[in-house]
């Protein structure tokens, strides 16, 4: 068990911001949430302190990333959305499976890896009383639900409930498939114009052990603390299969909010050994396609992260023209490189016209 103390959240945030390549939440929301889970106690469990018969759900948000705009604000404010009455609508997400299902639930995982969501996963179990697990579904942070592991070992994503910050409550009972699902969360979020906690995705955890991604968490931990050191990157590599593909400067936005998702392009020029070279990033939320002058030199599944220069990892919501960046490539986990994973979470899945090569 790991026990998260007030002096671990930055290094804990820096840490998943760092392996949700873009996305994966604000971490302004994560800090918020952790801190005032503290007084409960936020512990950190790996699988050989877990019951195998005991219950596990799955949590997370789902909603655009894009900034906040006052066009958005108003269509809230239309509705009566004016107050956010619910700080952390996980909470009641799991509170309605249970009611809804009438199992208790004794352990919480993230979908997926990100200073948001993990926050938002962990905080929740603290406060529930419920064990938060040192892993997750997917090992980065994705735009999809389905892109994950359990759609991978064709488990099934139902009961799933949805609320929001305005105490809006769903249960999805049933859905045609998890590409359905996924419209569906969409269309909520995007009713209420803000983001969604989600609880579903209900195991065993004998079935859990076989298809998450172990010590996502406590190696968020490890990768934040060296990053909060000076030059540092280099003791990255006991942790992390990365190369760094580019250094320069962000010096254009281009993006949309596409039925709930952020999607674009960001433009860098270079400095130094990258001189009179450009980088573009694509996004759906999280970065996707990397390509320096113009040809593709990583995709997802592999991960893309924008560090600053104090080695911060930026994220698509809140990143800054002319900030001054270092582009990192990550090698992904090998359940995200299968031909199953490739097929939802490669370019093509994207409507790219080229095919994944491993980075």
């Amino acid at each position: 068990m790991i026990k998260i103390e007030e002096k671990d959240i930055e290094y804990l945030l820096k840490g998943l911001s760092f392996f949700a390549t873009g996305g994966g939440g604000l971490p302004e929301r994560g800090r918020k949430r952790l801190l005032k889970a503290l007084d409960k106690g936020i512990n950190i469990y790996n699988e050989n302190e877990i019951d195998e018969d005991s219950y596990v759900l799955c949590t997370f948000y789902m909603g655009t990333a894009s900034p906040d705009t006052d066009e958005t604000r108003l269509k809230r404010k239309k509705f009566g959305f004016n107050d956010e009455t619910i700080e952390n609508p996980i909470i009641e997400a799991v509170n309605e499976i249970e009611k809804f299902t009438g199992i208790d639930v004794s352990a919480l995982i993230s979908l997926e890896t990100g200073a948001g969501a993990t926050s938002g996963t962990v905080s929740a179990a603290s406060i529930l009383g419920k064990k938060a697990i040192d892993g997750d579904y997917a090992g980065r942070a994705v735009p999809e639900i389905y892109q994950t592991t359990p759609y991978l070992f064709k488990k099934s994503f139902i009961p799933m409930a949805a609320v929001d910050r305005f105490g809006n409550v769903t249960i999805i009972k049933e859905a045609k498939n998890v590409f359905s699902l996924e419209r569906i969360g969409k269309m909520i979020s995007e009713s209420s114009y803000t983001s969604l906690g989600m609880a579903g995705i209900l195991l065993p955890f004998r079935e859990v052990k076989e298809i998450y991604i172990p010590n996502t968490i406590s190696r968020a931990l490890m990768v934040g603390r060296i990053l909060s050191k000076e030059n540092s990157l280099d003791e990255l590599r006991s942790i992390v299969k990365y190369r760094i593909l580019f250094r320069g400067k962000l010096v254009k936005r281009e993006w949309i909010d596409n039925e709930g998702y952020m999607e674009g392009y960001h433009y860098f020029i270079g400095k130094g050994e990258y001189d009179n070279k450009s980088f573009k990033i694509w996004f759906r939320n999280e970065n996707h396609i990397g390509l320096l002058d113009n040809n593709v030199v990583i995709t997802s599944p592999d991960l893309i992260t924008v560090l600053n220069e104090r080695n911060e990892p930026l994220n698509n919501t809140s990143i800054h023209e002319s900030e001054e960046v270092k582009i990192i490539g990550i090698v992904s986990d090998n359940k995200m490189r299968s031909k199953e994973a490739i097929d939802i979470l490669g370019p093509r899945h994207f409507g790219f016209d080229f095919d994944y090569v491993p980075f």
